[in-house]
């Protein structure tokens, strides 16, 4: 388990000196640019699947060639884009270089299965860890009258299952009939066994484009649908949410694509929110990635092949002519972090502990910082302490000082630190 210390809760104590920040993405480079015909300026809705060191890129894409043909300017609206969308892919062994781009939506087997049924607007494929296949969902309240599922053993030969959510089923909101009109997610939760799908929806009372979500664990039955809650709710619009788990925790990560009422056009993805049970949302930042243009972050995160950096992808300049996906990055599981100048500590409520094996991410300020752990007992014993550790790292297996036996147990974990910032530990549960 992983823990980065998203939900300040966890910590039970610290000392005056301690320091809750983030930190931001730096640019990378440029891993995309769209030069097809069917990709288009309107091209959206990145996602990406790390399967095996293949990192797999679909997105939306706009047949510019013959949309300009017949009408003579470019607009994006559901109900006159929809018929000339495509389904885009490439992929890469590195992540930052992209070959073997195609237009999926045209494959033989796709035709009628995703481009003659207006299943191409927002197709979001997921690779479900648990079955071991690729499973994908589709469709709009105006084309389809509700959301389908999908399945592929490749990722790019895919059938039709059958419709999961029917537009009669969501709360009841504006009379528009294009409900799910956006790339609506779809995320598996190993630790409760439920896929959660989250679904774009359109408020009655304010106008706001708005989050509602449902859960399955067979994708035949499923909760009641409901909206999510947003802690100290800025009550913008949220055209998309992009929500994922982050890779070994029980974190659910959303970066949502936010679009102002008035400008619609506008779509900036500034934010983090992320929660524990997939329902009730808090913001870790609202200040994550900052750029001048309009653009979207794709869904999901990566990390690197040689696991020490953590990818976000960013769809730039979206509907200009210069459009184009950016790779930003930051080390590995580096996102939130505790800063400890002079010398303080934390410690956690009780966590559950299987055995001793814990490993640290952490960097010393200086040459005179360090880091110390210690487990503590129910009984607020001291059970074991660890050897000091310096200098800078991402997954640093813990020496202890004794050869104590381990029993299965809770204990609290104190981290007691000088000159160091911590981002985050992970044990065995």
């Amino acid at each position: 388990m992983l823990e980065i210390f998203f939900d300040k809760s966890i910590i039970l104590q610290k000392s005056n000196n301690i320091l809750f920040d983030i930190n931001i993405p730096i640019f990378k480079q440029n891993v995309l640019q769209p030069d097809q015909s069917y990709e288009g300026d309107g091209n959206a809705y990145y996602k990406i699947i790390n399967k095996n060191n293949t990192y797999q890129l679909y997105y939306r894409g706009i047949n510019q060639v013959v949309w300009i043909d017949i009408h003579n300017k470019i607009c994006n609206s559901t109900e006159s884009s929809t018929q000339f969308e495509e389904i885009c892919y490439t992929e890469s062994q590195d992540g930052l270089y992209f070959t073997n781009k195609c237009c999926l939506s045209k494959k033989l087997n796709n035709i009628d299965v995703l481009k003659n049924s207006n299943f191409c607007h927002n197709f979001f494929p997921y690779y479900d860890e648990k079955n071991k296949k690729y499973i994908a969902i589709s469709g709009t309240g105006m084309f389809n009258n509700g959301l389908f599922l999908f399945e592929s053993q490749n990722g790019i030969d895919w059938i039709k299952i059958k419709k999961i959510i029917d537009a009669n089923d969501i709360i009841p909101g504006w009379t528009h009939p294009n409900h799910f009109d956006s790339h609506n997610s779809i995320v598996y939760n190993s630790f409760d066994d439920y896929y959660y799908i989250y679904l774009r929806h359109n408020q009655t009372e304010n106008h706001r484009r708005f989050v509602q979500f449902t859960k399955t664990k067979d994708f035949n039955n499923f909760t009641k649908i409901k909206k999510i809650n947003i802690d100290n709710d800025d009550k913008e619009g949220i055209y998309n949410f992009n929500v994922f788990m982050y890779p070994n925790s029980y974190y659910f990560i959303a970066l949502p694509c936010v679009s102002n009422q008035q400008d619609l056009t506008q779509k900036i993805s500034n934010q983090i929110l992320y929660s524990i049970n997939g329902e009730d949302w808090y913001y870790l930042s609202n200040k994550f990635i900052n750029l001048k243009t309009s653009y979207f972050i794709t869904n999901n995160i990566v990390y690197s092949n040689d696991n020490k950096e953590l990818y976000f992808y960013i769809h730039d300049k979206w509907s200009y002519k210069e459009n184009c996906l950016d790779c930003y990055s930051i080390e590995k599981d580096r996102i939130s972090k505790i800063i400890c100048n002079n010398e303080g500590f934390i410690q956690t409520k009780l966590i559950n502990l299987i055995n001793n094996n814990i490993t640290l991410n952490y960097e010393c300020i200086n040459e005179d910082g360090w880091i110390v752990l210690q487990l503590i007992d129910i009984n607020n014993n001291l059970f074991i302490e660890s050897l000091k550790y310096k200098g800078n790292e991402l997954d640093k297996e813990i020496e202890w000082n004794n050869n104590i036996e381990f029993q299965n147990n809770q204990y609290y974990i104190k981290f007691i630190m000088c000159d160091c910032n911590l981002y985050s530990f992970s044990y065995n549960i």
